[in-house]
């Protein structure tokens, strides 16, 4: 079954795998370019191939077209420009599946999924130099709800979970998390949100959080029972 989800995952990368170009640029933007881990300043007419990523410094933003698509990035934020797709609720839930699979604990090197040419290199040094991992994460996060805000929904939702797995110490950043947990439920998808919103309870939260955690799992539990 694994290797089925892993095949899909695969299909569905391939089918999304367009180039992207910088429209225009305000301020600084560095990318990754492809897989390399060396990052450089971009500017006006760069093409960002599949699984390039691009961040945004301080009182900057960057103008991104890809296909039809056009997506602006503002500042102190990050993206991978695969995550700038239109996304179904079936592709969104493959990919959640998919993140699950790349959350499970692994015994050695040889179960390793050979599905990261679609996520990318987990090993992958991504940070923009002179941003620690905690800054790079919250520009990630930054960049996943920008995705959100503009019509890609569920690319963010697979985006933050991405970063939550690649820079753990975001999952305690609930304020952000709830932004992503009401997505899912947005889209329908109450066993997600529940689950979601239910393991905030491991972090600390402020009282208005909690609150608003509360009352959401609350009426989850109300719609999971009368399902």
């Amino acid at each position: 079954m694994k290797n089925i989800l892993v095949v899909l995952i695969i299909s569905a990368g391939i089918t999304f795998a367009q180039k992207c170009y910088v429209e225009s640029v305000t301020g600084t933007a560095k990318a990754q370019i492809g897989s390399s881990e060396k990052w450089m300043e971009v500017g006006e007419g760069a093409e960002l191939p599949p699984y390039s990523t691009i961040s945004t410094s301080k009182n900057s933003s960057v103008v991104l077209v890809k296909g039809n698509t056009k997506f602006t990035l503002k500042e102190s934020a990050a993206v991978t420009v695969n995550h700038i797709k239109k996304m179904s609720t079936d592709d969104l839930l493959l990919a959640l599946a998919m993140e699950d699979m790349m959350n499970a604990p692994r015994k050695k090197d040889k179960n390793k999924s050979k599905s990261t040419q679609v996520y990318g290199d987990q090993n992958k040094n991504d940070k923009t130099p002179g941003v620690s991992n905690d800054e790079f994460g919250l520009m990630r996060l930054n960049g996943a709800k920008q995705l959100g805000d503009n019509g890609f929904e569920e690319s963010a939702i697979v985006a933050a979970k991405e970063t939550y797995r690649k820079y753990p110490e975001t999952k305690k950043i609930i304020s952000q998390r709830i932004y992503f947990a009401n997505l899912l439920y947005e889209k329908g998808l109450f066993e997600e949100a529940y689950a979601e919103f239910n393991s905030f309870k491991d972090y600390g939260m402020s009282e208005k959080n909690k609150a608003e955690v509360d009352s959401k799992i609350e009426l989850l539990s109300k719609k999971l029972i009368n399902k």
